[in-house]
């Protein structure tokens, strides 16, 4: 990636290694006197009593925040004070998805290169997940950078094609990790793909399973059957056609999803996009989508990405 893409990505890493030096600073601070001694004691005994998730981890400030709940950067005081990130879902949601959300990400870490062509690279890992009685459940993941979403918008909507190359393998290649594991994600976009920190920052990372579903039958590891007449389930400006007509999701419905998430990427937005696409009626969506064949939609691409044949 070009040296700018690179330096967005490392916005958080920069943050976050200004308070490892502070941290390291004051830790390596010599105390001459037994007040200063006692002083430091005194600390470790509040700290002792903060409020800690699962005995263990002391929430710092929320990332973010949706209908579902909220999204918290915790540290972990059982593990070198490393970062975490704590989703919490409030028990008044209409239809939980945290303890699903769980599940299949112990699902998915528990796959390695033995077990899988791939391996689990790029999935994040899951550390607990519990309740708050009355209030909410939450689950404790790893702490990763910004989203693609966010780093389009810092970059002003202008990824070079050699980055949207970049971009596009790796969530090829998380998606059919996942579809190898028998699941569908069914919400792809730019959102649910972040960037890892540090020595990772040059892994992209998939995240949200709340909505994924088996495509693979259980009992008999079966494709499920074709249906029609489903609800829209996902993100309408990335959702595929099929998903829109009410067709059962599977497999190539992500992957339409991740193309329709790239042309965003190369052009800067798709034809059926609005300044407000929650106000917008799916249908509406779904009816430009219909319109708007692949060589209208492709034709700001690099001629070298999309060709049309005359067969």
């Amino acid at each position: 990636m070009k040296t700018e893409e690179k330096q967005s990505m490392q916005i958080i890493d920069e943050e976050l290694e200004k308070k490892k030096r502070k941290k390291k600073k004051k830790k390596n601070k010599k105390h001459d006197s037994d007040s200063d001694d006692s002083e430091e004691e005194n600390k470790k005994n509040e700290e002792d009593k903060t409020f800690k998730l699962l005995n263990r981890y002391v929430l710092i400030r929320e990332l973010g925040s949706g209908s579902f709940g909220e999204i918290h950067l915790a540290r972990d005081t059982l593990d070198n004070n490393e970062l975490k990130a704590v989703k919490f879902e409030i028990f008044s949601i209409k239809n939980p998805q945290l303890l699903h959300e769980f599940k299949i990400y112990e699902i998915l870490n528990k796959a390695d290169k033995i077990s899988s062509k791939i391996g689990n690279i790029g999935i994040p890992k899951v550390y607990g997940f519990d309740k708050i009685e009355g209030k909410c459940s939450f689950m404790i993941t790893d702490f990763l950078g910004p989203t693609l979403s966010d780093l389009f918008q810092y970059r002003a909507k202008q990824f070079s094609l050699q980055t949207v190359l970049f971009l596009g393998i790796q969530m090829l290649e998380r998606i059919e990790f996942v579809h190898e594991k028998g699941y569908l994600h069914r919400d792809i976009k730019p959102e649910n793909f972040l960037i890892g920190l540090n020595e990772n920052s040059n892994i992209v990372y998939i995240i949200d399973f709340g909505l994924s579903k088996k495509y693979l039958e259980s009992s008999n590891g079966q494709h499920i059957l074709y249906k029609e007449n489903r609800s829209l389930v996902g993100t309408a400006r990335y959702a595929s056609i099929n998903a829109h007509l009410g067709i059962e999701q599977s497999r190539r419905d992500d992957i339409e999803s991740i193309g329709f998430v790239l042309i965003y990427f190369l052009i800067g937005r798709l034809p059926w996009q609005t300044k407000n696409d929650k106000g917008k009626n799916p249908n509406k969506i779904m009816d430009k989508k219909l319109t708007t064949p692949p060589e209208i939609l492709c034709r700001r691409l690099p001629s070298n990405l999309y060709y049309k044949y005359n067969i």
